[in-house]
């Protein structure tokens, strides 16, 4: 922050207010482009609500905050009346998968906007062989980026991890086809990628030697523990997040030995059953022996996305918003849940007796142990819809026992924090990207409220209700296009 647009506040210690004002306050110094005038900002870094506040954006950036009876708008008088709203940061799914070219474009990253999530973490940005539905390459993300930027593409931030990773060693075989003498790591930096996406099946000690690869190259590792690694070694090897609580459930487990074995046996087999494996460890959660693991994860700063949605996807079919699914993605997602039923004795996990309950009591132990939660959704798992699914998330973290201010860091603040990104996104303050959800009720007093969308501004882009209307209006026009595409083609 610069010293004219820095306001000099002398900071009262019995002064809650005035000390709030002095970390989020600024002074409007220059003509804006763009003022939300007299809203409420959700101060996700203090943990405050700082009424009647006028928030100046230039360009992509918020240049001064103030309180609204001493804001002289100057210059565009270009305003949006933010009177009654709560202003918080742009939201973030940090564990999403989006689709080839023509679907990504034309609904999901779109629809990500239209709820206001403004950053995405892709899980499965890039493809070594890309001859799967879906698949697409590390060239294709990087140009969504260039397009988004350039405003010739709608849709949020994109940050994409490798491809899915399941065999080190023919990956990296893979690689040196056509690179005899470039190891794995370095050509995962090469292609850009922002951190390396692991799978079970992943052998121990190729599992070590790419963690010390990695690390010694400052290349984030991410995903599933392989069943091979118990989640504190992983972590004292520093594995940056884990996602849906894979390896963490398993080490929570007074039998985690022998049902490690079986669940080894189990995926090594094919139309294996895992309902009998869940089960044991349901019966066999040990809570002492959990937060013993817990405490490693804290002390490593292991980041957990627990992914709660995955257990509430089973009534998507019926779902309005199955009209925002092209005809592709339905086939695609029918094929998922079969191969998930298929694991689980015709069952989804959310059947399971007692696994939505584990899971939820796993992530409120974690929250009073001190671990940072990430909220993430596994968009476009089956039944897991674009966009809108983070406010479901958010709400169930809440039901495990989150407060709805930390759910709600867990979308905002915690993850530009995991990317390192918190000096210019994240929060609502000056010299920080103008990514603002305008919402017209109090998400830190019940967070469902952020489902309320007045407004959402992505770099300082206005996209008001009429506008996320006619972005809906066009993704169900896409998709309308795709049905007919696809009944055209099985005639």
């Amino acid at each position: 922050m610069s010293a004219t647009h820095h306001m000099k506040i002398k900071c009262s210690e019995v002064q809650l207010f005035i000390a709030i004002l002095c970390l989020i306050n600024s002074s409007i110094s220059g003509a804006a482009d763009l003022y939300i005038s007299n809203t409420n900002i959700v101060d996700v870094v203090q943990g405050q609500v700082v009424e009647h506040q006028t928030i100046a954006i230039q360009d992509e950036k918020i240049i001064g905050i103030t309180p609204t009876s001493s804001t002289p708008l100057k210059g565009s008088q270009r305003a949006i009346d933010g009177t009654g709203l709560y202003a918080i940061p742009g939201l973030w799914d940090m564990h999403v998968h989006l689709s080839h070219d023509d679907i990504a474009r034309n609904s999901m990253l779109p629809l990500y906007i239209v709820y206001g999530v403004t950053g995405v973490r892709d899980m499965k940005g890039d493809c070594f062989e890309c001859n799967g539905y879906g698949d697409y390459s590390h060239h294709t993300v990087k140009q969504w980026v260039a397009d988004i930027h350039n405003n010739k593409l709608v849709g949020p931030y994109i940050i994409a991890s490798s491809d899915i990773i399941h065999d080190i060693d023919d990956v990296t075989k893979l690689v040196q086809q056509s690179k005899p003498s470039t190891n794995l790591v370095e050509e995962l930096i090469h292609r850009g990628v922002h951190s390396i996406k692991l799978y079970d099946e992943v052998e121990k000690n190729a599992f070590y030697a790419l963690m010390e690869e990695a690390n010694r190259s400052n290349l984030p590792v991410t995903g599933h523990v392989p069943f091979s690694v118990k989640a504190s070694e992983a972590s004292r090897l520093k594995m940056k997040s884990m996602e849906h609580l894979s390896g963490v459930i398993e080490e929570c487990s007074s039998e985690e030995d022998r049902l490690r074995r079986a669940l080894e046996t189990a995926t090594g087999e094919q139309d294996s059953d895992y309902t009998s494996i869940v089960g044991q460890y349901i019966a066999t959660f040990d809570s002492q022996k959990c937060s013993r693991l817990i405490d490693t994860l804290k002390q490593n700063h292991t980041w957990q996305v627990p992914t709660l949605s995955i257990l509430f996807n089973r009534k998507w079919q019926s779902d309005s918003r199955i009209n925002y699914v092209s005809a592709q993605e339905r086939k695609f997602w029918q094929q998922l849940e079969r191969w998930e039923r298929k694991q689980f004795g015709g069952k989804t996990q959310g059947d399971i007796p007692g696994w939505n309950h584990l899971k939820f009591q796993v992530v409120k132990q974690m929250y009073q142990q001190g671990i940072k939660i990430l909220a993430g959704t596994d968009s476009s798992y089956w039944g897991i819809f674009p966009g809108s699914a983070l406010h479901q998330e958010l709400e169930l973290l809440v039901r495990a026992g989150v407060s709805d201010l930390d759910a709600l860091r867990a979308a905002t603040i915690y993850p530009v924090q995991y990317l390192e990104q918190e000096n210019v996104m994240g929060s609502i303050e000056a010299g920080k990207f103008a990514d603002i959800v305008l919402l017209e009720s109090n998400p830190v007093k019940e967070i469902g409220n952020t489902r309320k969308i007045h407004t959402v501004i992505v770099r300082g882009k206005v996209y008001d209700k009429a506008a996320r209307e006619q972005l809906l209006m066009q993704i169900e026009h896409y998709v309308e296009n795709s049905i007919d595409n696809n009944k055209a083609k099985e005639k």
